[in-house]
């Protein structure tokens, strides 16, 4: 019960008397108020009443208990409100008509669902006054000094309630750790599917048909189709408004949102380009031939050529000055993005890599040796090994709470990020090998060789307006 417990239980300085039947009523009819402190600086009024007891017989204390909330200012209460969960919340807004305004507060809930590291909002309005986030982070400091200078935690939008948001949200997240999604097939290319990429905006996909397929994020339509490549379209990146793409027939592309102007076409590589990165004014692509090549992305000039790998690159990326590639010689290379110089090589798979991400302070790769493996890219260290694939890990996707693989296995299998426990394996989805895996809060979208691109939709029926 926590907090509640000591609201509404008797101080510590109260206990049961010892006075026998017949003293106990004589007292009972000349009792007088007394005063004494409970410890919250306020002063309860208490009574030596008798209380008959058919198992002891015994005269008790009984305190008079008063709603101390009621004495408290709004910012004070509310503060202390903040230490309850969420179901302590709901039960203490059953006390009272006071207690169910404080403890149902819009300002109350922003902070107890900002107070999980993983839920964030979008497209909410910026308040007009300070928050009740800002008192709750001053803690004990603006109660201790008496602070009521504060401005009332008032929303500015009514229509934004955190109470609702933070059910949704809830909602989200037992959906994940159940399993319960709903499942739809998006069909249109006319060979395997081997790159996804989704945003607010839409889903694009990259095929061996040579195209690429835009769909309404809605009505899972597609809404244009672009011949990209003269071969297969093996990978693609979106950055902000443009769009990178690699193909098979050795080149890479950099296309103008949204009308999908071609810009640039990157020419060097002297075998199938496997996959391509972007950040800030840099483009990498690596190959089959062996390297990583850094472009200019302005220019579309090759600023460098890393060489190291003595295998086919098949994945890379770069991130905060770093790029990080993994190869079919079973290795990872960190490398320096201004430099160009390696600074670390990573081993420990015991086969080739298919796959790598990172995301500035770790590495999450998958190899042919059926794992997957989080490394600390500052020191190489492998921090968790993820074992559950029966066949080679092609694809990886992951963020602060999940990590999300797709394997030549057929499945696509969930794993909690902290834990790197197997959280859901989605069996029945594909009937081909899978190529790629991407997801956000509320969906995971899975590509592969039998042409289908499967989302698995975790948010049916919620509004996901302010939600991510």
């Amino acid at each position: 019960m926590g907090l509640l417990q000591g609201i509404l239980s008797p101080s510590p300085g109260s206990s049961a008397t010892a006075d026998s039947p017949r003293g106990a009523r004589s007292n009972f009819a000349h009792a007088q108020p007394r005063q004494e402190s409970n410890g919250l600086g306020i002063m309860v009024k208490k009574k030596n009443l008798w209380m008959h007891d058919n198992d002891s017989g015994r005269g008790v204390d009984v305190l008079t208990r008063i709603d101390f909330i009621e004495k408290l200012p709004t910012e004070t209460a509310l503060y202390l409100l903040s230490f309850l969960d969420e179901t302590m919340l709901c039960r203490a807004s059953r006390a009272s008509r006071r207690w169910h305004q404080l403890a149902t507060d819009n300002s109350l809930w922003r902070h107890i669902y900002h107070r999980n590291p993983y839920w964030h909002t979008r497209n909410m309005p910026k308040p007009l006054r300070r928050p009740l986030s800002a008192l709750l982070d001053e803690g004990s400091q603006a109660v201790d000094e008496g602070n009521q200078s504060v401005d009332a935690p008032l929303p500015v939008d009514a229509s934004v309630h955190y109470m609702q948001l933070y059910r949704i949200r809830k909602t989200l997240d037992d959906r994940w750790r159940e399993g319960k999604s709903t499942t739809q097939v998006l069909h249109g290319h006319t060979d395997s599917v081997y790159c996804v990429h989704s945003d607010e905006d839409g889903i694009l996909t990259g095929s061996r048909d040579r195209m690429i397929r835009q769909w309404d994020l809605r009505s899972r339509e597609c809404v244009r189709t672009i011949e990209a490549h003269a071969a297969s379209v093996l990978c693609l990146r979106r950055y902000e408004d443009q769009l990178i793409t690699g193909s098979s027939d050795c080149t890479a592309r950099i296309w103008s949102l949204p009308t999908f102007t071609r810009v640039h076409q990157l020419v060097g590589h002297t075998a199938g380009v496997l996959d391509v990165g972007i950040e800030d004014d840099l483009v990498i692509t690596c190959s089959k031939d062996t390297t990583v090549r850094v472009w200019d992305r302005a220019t579309a000039k090759c600023k460098a050529t890393l060489k190291g790998h003595c295998g086919p690159v098949n994945a890379a990326q770069i991130k905060g000055g770093l790029i990080v590639s993994a190869s079919g010689d079973a290795t990872i290379r960190v490398w320096d993005a201004k430099t160009f110089g390696c600074v670390r090589v990573i081993s420990g798979h015991l086969r080739g890599l298919a796959c790598v991400r990172f995301d500035g302070k770790h590495i999450v790769s998958g190899s042919n040796d059926h794992t997957i493996r989080v490394w600390d890219v500052q020191t190489g260290e492998c921090l968790q090994v993820l074992e559950g694939h029966t066949d080679l890990v092609r694809t990886v996707w992951f963020n602060e709470q999940w990590i999300v693989s797709g394997s030549y296995d057929l499945t696509v299998k969930v794993w909690n990020r902290q834990t790197g426990h197997l959280s859901l394996d989605l069996i029945h989805g594909h009937k081909g090998w899978i190529f790629d895996v991407q997801f956000d809060y509320s969906k995971i979208i899975s590509v592969g060789q039998d042409r289908n691109i499967v989302v698995w939709n975790f948010g049916q029926d919620l509004d996901l307006t302010h939600v991510c």
